[in-house]
């Protein structure tokens, strides 16, 4: 005799799958940014985590222009100069990225 099991719902099943799945987690931080951002654009905080999981998605030209705008409203964000620095050297432009971290090193000493 088998032992008897309880019976998911399709809904739970769906749902904890959604959370184990990356890109639908990325999906989830990306909202919860654009909701800040709509309450206040000037959001260093959000455009910069925006940032992070645009370039986590391979976004490098959309993450690129978050950090910049982050750089425009505080250029000695903590970390924005080594994470545009990942991003150009992602994207293929060495001399760029070599910019942004001689960058980092001033601003982080």
């Amino acid at each position: 005799m088998r032992w008897p099991r309880k019976e998911r719902h399709s809904k739970t099943v769906q749902t904890e799958q959604q959370f184990d799945d990356p890109l639908h987690l990325v999906s989830l931080r990306l909202k919860t940014c654009e909701d800040a951002l709509r309450k206040n654009p000037d959001d260093p905080d959000a455009l910069f985590t925006k940032a992070v999981f645009l370039a986590r998605i391979r976004e490098y030209r959309r993450a690129i222009d978050c950090l910049e705008r982050v750089t425009s409203l505080n250029p000695e964000y903590p970390m924005v100069w080594g994470l545009l620095s990942l991003v150009y050297a992602r994207m293929g432009d060495y001399q760029k990225a070599k910019d942004c971290r001689e960058r980092s090193m001033v601003v982080d000493s």
